[in-house]
């Protein structure tokens, strides 16, 4: 396998990947149908907090470009911060039980810690579902490039700490180069073309929303334009082998509404890749595996984990 390529303008990509120490105030079950609600959830909790429209405004609904070009060019963007679920779903909690819930601050999100510390702070009050599991925010973890953590904020020092920026090009020339991965989407990705979801998408029909994802967070928050051309990605995609694997839809919670009830859910599953394509295209899987796909992509959908298989 040739050298993988670096990260376009890798040295203006910068982000920090934290966690938040949440301590459950009472029992809690943490599964997937919790990540669905917290976009609604965190949102109520930011206008409970006494937030601005515009500091609000910032962390949930980021402006598009003003430049016509980029408007063509990428979908509109999602917030600058991006959650993770935990690693094991269901998680149960007992009272006095922390939960650290991994956290990333794309580019200039970094600067939303203090507001964002502040909405969680408001959640807990609350509860992180419905009005169950409450919390206290203990603090917020930053880990470094080799998986040092250091504190970014706490309950005792509500002032955002110096950040710990990670640098994309770094971060990826630092990981090793492996001939065969497996791309394995943990929780459902909801993925909509004409505004139909795809039930049983392979590797090709997977791929360009990989692409859109990436290139607009990029744009979005880094004021980086990752490629000005994404012919040769996706022939570097045609290259691709699938080796085993396949992708399927799982429903994850019923939304009612009225007198109906529907299901809610997205693409879960692995595919095992190799072939000379991959060497081009493992920086953009990289920063897939960051950024999650698919609707509620911010909140913990379309968590998607790369690693290396013999």
């Amino acid at each position: 396998m040739s050298v993988p390529f670096s990260i376009p303008q890798g040295d203006r990509i910068e982000f920090v990947r934290a966690a938040l120490v949440l301590e459950f105030r009472e029992p809690f079950t943490f599964t997937e149908a919790v990540l669905p609600n917290l976009r609604g959830e965190l949102r109520r909790a930011a206008r409970r907090t006494g937030l601005s429209p515009e500091e609000i405004a910032a962390l949930f609904d980021p402006p598009v470009s003003s430049d016509p070009y980029a408007q063509r060019r990428y979908q509109r963007p999602g917030p600058a911060f991006v959650l993770h679920p935990p690693v094991k779903l269901p998680c149960e909690l007992a009272a006095g039980e922390c939960l650290k819930l991994p956290l990333l601050l794309l580019g200039w999100g970094a600067r939303l810690l203090g507001s964002l510390c502040r909405v969680w702070l408001s959640l807990g009050e609350r509860g992180i579902d419905r009005g169950q599991g409450r919390f206290t925010l203990n603090a917020v973890l930053a880990e470094d490039l080799v998986g040092n953590r250091t504190p970014l904020w706490t309950l005792a020092c509500a002032t955002p700490l110096p950040l710990v920026l990670i640098r994309a090009d770094w971060w990826h020339d630092g990981l090793p180069s492996p001939e065969r991965l497996r791309l394995t989407l943990h929780t459902p990705a909801r993925l909509l073309t004409n505004g139909r979801p795809l039930f049983h998408p392979g590797w090709e029909s997977l791929f360009p929303f990989i692409l859109r994802r990436v290139s607009s967070m990029v744009h979005a928050h880094c004021e980086v334009e990752l490629f000005d051309d994404p012919a040769p990605l996706f022939d570097a995609a045609h290259r691709v082998e699938v080796l085993d694997g396949r992708l399927r839809w799982r429903d994850w919670r019923v939304l009612e509404g009225g007198e109906e009830c529907r299901e809610l859910g997205g693409v879960v599953g692995r595919l095992d890749l190799g072939g000379e394509g991959l060497a081009e295209l493992l920086w953009l899987l990289r920063l897939a595996s960051l950024l999650n796909l698919g609707k509620g992509a911010t909140y913990g959908a379309g968590h998607l984990n790369i690693k290396e298989i013999p």
